[in-house]
């Protein structure tokens, strides 16, 4: 999976005011579901929530448990065993809207991170 982070600025209507926001992208992300970037994307201003869900996944893949329920935003559900992470649209009766390994999910969402504790430090 390839992805990179940027900030995104955009003028506030109200005040004129230039407003920078942490932004995603994944390359090909409508391979993952049409609203996987949404997902991970609008997670930004949770830093608690990403963080949660990394030691979660860092778990499975550490064998300490063997399941991780999911994380997501909204439409999405993110479940993860040691291998894959299933992309499950919970609008659509569970339908699993791809299957990615564990590993990426983990990098993207450990680097997702990353990012974001730089982005607010500034």
């Amino acid at each position: 999976m390839d992805y990179k982070f940027y900030t995104y600025n955009f003028r506030n209507t109200v005040n004129e005011k230039f407003i920078e926001v942490p932004s995603i992208n994944i390359e090909n992300a409508s391979e993952f579901g049409y609203f996987f970037l949404d997902e991970i994307s609008n997670l930004y201003s949770n830093l608690e929530y990403i963080n949660e869900i990394v030691d979660k996944i860092d778990k499975v893949l550490n064998g300490s448990v063997d399941f991780y329920e999911g994380f997501g935003y909204k439409v999405y559900m993110i479940q993860c065993d040691k291998n894959i992470a299933k992309v499950v649209n919970l609008f659509e009766n569970e339908k699993i809207e791809a299957e990615i390994p564990t590993i990426e999910i983990y990098a993207l969402m450990k680097d997702w991170r990353d990012y974001l504790i730089k982005f607010y430090d500034k």
